[in-house]
């Protein structure tokens, strides 16, 4: 028996032995290979990857080992695992449960190439679409799933990223129906944490975002990806949020980013902290059933131009019975701090509110936003300052609307404010109303770039510059565009009319029109007061790349002295009573390209006339040529000549006259030399300079062989005929309008005397009493200078307040016998009439004194008013 009984033990035990050894080598070797080399590899293809290799370590009873695994090219593989590591009992893998699975050594290795993300062997294959089943759950459950040292390795062209990160996955009831899981990531070695909660079950999840303490400057290496992208300061980041999963649906959330120090930007644009005190916070929160909300503070742009935003806030609300969405917002930016280098500034408190709806479903989308407006909240002033110059309106009404479906469209927005002011160096500028719109309808053709069209438009209400009586009555601006570029349209452009002191200046209008990537300005001016001028003005402009803007503009003016005479008066008052007149062209050219300027600007006046019929004045005949090389500077060419035929000013005649001069910077004229034709003679001037605010002048004149007839004439005292010339010079002191002559003289040539003949004299003696002795002594220079040959002559000029002091010094002889005799009793000469008594001079010097007005002389002082 007991034989019997060891027997079949030892069969029992040895057939046992068998089984286990041959489900070992079923298990281990031939599943394990069908696993390896058939079923993985074809379920990888089916997924997508081009090759896969896993190695199934052993598969028990209780525990099943993996690794490792390999997906993707052995070489360069996508994802790579260590260990997998499964722990059940046969019972619970037999109603689908597994104790727990652990996963070591995973490397995710990904490649970033001109933007975009990829997985090296992996070809996503598009799932089959299948309907959604009720109460999704996991095909297995499990206790707990936890995934160690896993690295994320991003690669570039010459650079590596890795992510090291921790997930832990655990089920407290182990159906999987809810999962708990946390994912520790460690980016350039700090902590970002994410919890969940998956209540697959109610197809519902829970999850929460922590980055309490973030260094930006870490992720250098990082925003090195994005050109233009900066980071720098201290930074956290906290949200939470309920997903719903099926379909999947945020249904409530919130997320709060707040940064201190530091700034953080993309290309121009640079935002950070508006102070050490208080962060940058930015919050998102709500739900679906009570709308979303943002709330913003504290958030400084730094670039382009600088702003604080002080307070920002939204609102999004979804209508429950329909897909169209509606808010509010309202944004309150603090006064910018002093920066001289800023664009504008802000300068004083704005607040900004508005209202926007929208909606986006299968027939297409639809956007409207209105800001600014009364019953908005947003109706306030705002005050900006752009380098000197102070523009205060208020905040422009705003009105943004669009619709259309997923390949074409149509948008509109259009600004409106009124009242402006731009206040300049104590002039001030206003604007009674403004008005900029837009439109644009934009499509995408398949295969396409998206394409738009539309029109730009700018109206402006009356412009008004009181200080100077300037007045622009309207300026419209209409301008078709197209995009990416092509010949759009022809635009328009009017400006005017222009008024100034209710004079009509004239109106500009003309032609404005988008080609390509550039502008074409086509415009005239005209119909102003001044009828017989008239111009053109055209230019382009267009972005040159690197090299920045580019803009070309010729100005033409044209006058024609065939017009009525203009009336300087109608301008200035204090020139009333003169006209001006002549044939005028102007031409000025201007361009900028790789961010250097240059302009030419050329002045021709030809039979110009200036008269003042009431003061007796009047210069005719006048021909000149001004260039300026280098516009803007306005300086121009030295040695610039202007000549005139013949000038007038009271008794003062002359003729053939030259003027070099030259427009210095400031603007100071400089008068390099000139000369004129007077009395038969030459007169020339030294160097002079006219800046503005000088009051004073010193010229002198350089008078050479002057007829000394002619000139006693003009000087209006007498009438005077005769030969001989006199040189000198005579000193001109200019104050403040007043003209003053010091110590001028003139006088003839040694050995170059001369005859005079002086008649019409009687003011030489008027006032005096006849019987007085300086009467009778004036009588006989007077009747001597009638016909009166002298070897030298002097003429002394001086100013006595109003009054010109003229001293006339002869030496030489009557050319006849005179009508006097001398009278021992008076001891001078006295007139008789008995011509046997006429005396004969073999000699006789003369002494004469007499004084002209010298507005009589002149015409008028403020003819030579040099300072208006």
């Amino acid at each position: 028996m007991s034989r019997h009984i060891f027997k079949t033990t030892v069969v029992a035990g040895a057939i046992v032995s068998i089984i286990w050894l041959c489900w070992q080598v079923a298990v281990n070797v031939l599943l394990a290979g069908w696993l390896e080399t058939t079923v993985i590899p074809r379920a990888a293809r089916q997924a997508g990857l081009e090759q896969a290799s896993v190695s199934v370590s052993r598969l028990g009873l209780f525990e099943t080992e993996i690794g490792p695994v390999v997906l993707g090219d052995p070489d360069r593989p996508f994802l790579e695992v260590a260990a997998i590591k499964a722990r059940y009992t046969p019972w619970g893998l037999a109603r689908g449960h597994v104790n727990t699975v652990t996963v070591h050594g995973v490397s995710v290795n990904t490649q970033y190439t001109d933007g975009a993300i990829t997985f090296p062997g992996f070809a996503p294959v598009a799932p089959e679409k299948t309907p959604p089943a009720e109460g999704a759950s996991l095909p297995v459950s499990m206790d707990a799933v936890k995934i160690s040292g896993v690295m994320v390795n991003l690669l570039t062209e010459n650079q590596r990223f890795q992510v090291p990160c921790d997930l832990e996955l655990t089920s407290s009831d182990g159906t999987m129906e809810a999962i708990d899981a946390v994912l520790d990531l460690y980016p350039c070695g700090q902590q970002i944490t994410v919890t969940a909660r998956a209540m697959l079950n109610q197809e519902e999840l829970f999850a929460t975002l922590n980055a309490p303490a973030l260094v930006l400057e870490r992720f250098a290496g990082w925003s090195s990806l994005v050109p233009g992208l900066h980071l720098a300061g201290n930074a956290s980041v906290a949200g939470r949020a309920h997903i719903r999963l099926n379909p999947a649906a945020l249904a409530s959330g919130s997320v709060r980013f707040e940064m201190t120090k530091g700034e953080a930007g993309y290309q121009n644009g640079v935002l950070g902290p508006a102070g050490s005190d208080a962060p940058l916070a930015v919050t998102v929160a709500g739900s679906q059933t009570s709308g979303w909300q943002l709330t913003g503070a504290n958030i400084k742009f730094v670039s382009p131009v600088s702003l604080t935003l002080e307070k920002i806030t939204g609102t999004l609300q979804a209508e429950p019975e329909a897909d169209e969405k509606q808010g509010s917002f309202f944004i309150a930016a603090a006064p910018s701090a002093p920066d001289p280098q800023a664009p504008f500034l802000l300068d004083a408190p704005l607040t900004l509110a508005g209202i926007f709806s929208g909606r986006a479903d299968k027939n297409g989308w639809q956007f409207d936003l209105t800001a600014g407006k009364e019953g908005t909240g947003g109706k306030q002033g705002c005050r900006i300052r752009m380098g000197d110059a102070l523009v205060a309106l208020p905040v422009p009404d705003i009105q943004v609307s669009g619709n259309g479906t997923a390949d074409r469209g149509w948008a509109e927005c259009v600004l409106t404010a009124s009242g402006a002011a731009i206040t300049l160096n104590e002039e001030t500028i206003t604007v009674a109303d403004a008005k900029i719109s837009g439109t644009a309808d934009f499509s995408t053709a398949a295969g396409q770039e998206m394409s738009a069209k539309g029109d730009l438009g700018l109206a402006l209400g009356r412009i008004r510059v009181d200080r100077h009586q300037v007045r622009v009555e309207k300026t419209e601006v209409h301008l078709p565009w197209q995009w990416p570029e092509g010949t759009a349209p022809r635009g328009s452009l009017a400006v005017g009319p222009v008024k100034w002191k209710n004079l009509n200046m004239g109106e500009l209008s003309g032609a404005l029109q988008q080609k390509g990537q550039g502008l074409v300005l086509n415009t005239r001016y005209g119909k102003g007061s001044l009828s017989g001028l008239s111009g053109t003005l055209t230019a382009s402009a267009s972005a040159e790349g690197s090299g920045g803007p580019a803009m070309d503009m010729k100005l033409s003016l044209v006058h024609r002295n065939t017009a009525p005479d203009i009336d300087p008066g109608l301008f200035a008052p204090e020139a009333a009573g003169s006209l001006v007149n002549g044939n005028l062209d102007l031409t000025a050219n201007f361009s900028l390209h790789d961010k250097e300027t240059t302009g030419l600007l050329h002045c021709r006046l030809d039979a110009g006339s200036f008269r003042m019929p009431e003061k007796k004045a009047a210069i005719t005949g006048i021909d000149g040529n001004l260039t300026f090389p280098d516009l803007p500077r306005f300086k121009s060419s030295p040695d610039q000549k202007v000549v005139f035929r013949e000038a007038v000013f009271g008794d003062i005649h002359m003729a053939d006259g030259k003027i070099d001069l030259q427009l210095e910077s400031g603007p100071t004229l400089f008068i390099e030399k000139s000369s004129f034709n007077w009395c038969r003679g030459t007169v020339y001037t030294e160097g002079l300079r006219i800046a503005p605010g000088q009051t004073s002048y010193d010229l002198t004149l350089y008078a050479d062989r002057l007829n000394l007839a002619d000139v006693l004439g003009q000087m209006g005292a007498v009438a005077a005929e005769g030969e001989g010339t006199v040189s000198g010079r005579i000193p001109i002191l200019y104050t403040g309008g007043d003209i003053t002559i010091d110590n001028g003289f003139l006088f003839s040539a040694p050995g170059e005397g001369g005859i005079i003949h002086l008649s019409r004299a009687d003011m030489l003696t008027a006032g005096l009493p006849e019987a007085s002795a300086q009467y009778r002594q004036i009588d006989l220079a007077r009747e001597a200078l009638k016909n009166y040959q002298y070897d030298w002559a002097k003429v002394l000029l001086n100013s006595e307040g109003e009054n010109l002091s003229v001293k006339l010094q002869f030496d030489g002889k009557p050319t006849r016998s005179l009508p006097f005799v001398y009278d021992k009793n008076t001891g001078g000469f006295v007139r008789v009439t008995d011509q046997r008594k006429y005396s004969e001079f073999k000699g006789l010097s003369l002494d004469v004194n007499f004084r002209i007005p010298i507005n009589q002389l002149i015409g008028y002082k403020d003819i030579w008013n040099l300072n208006p």
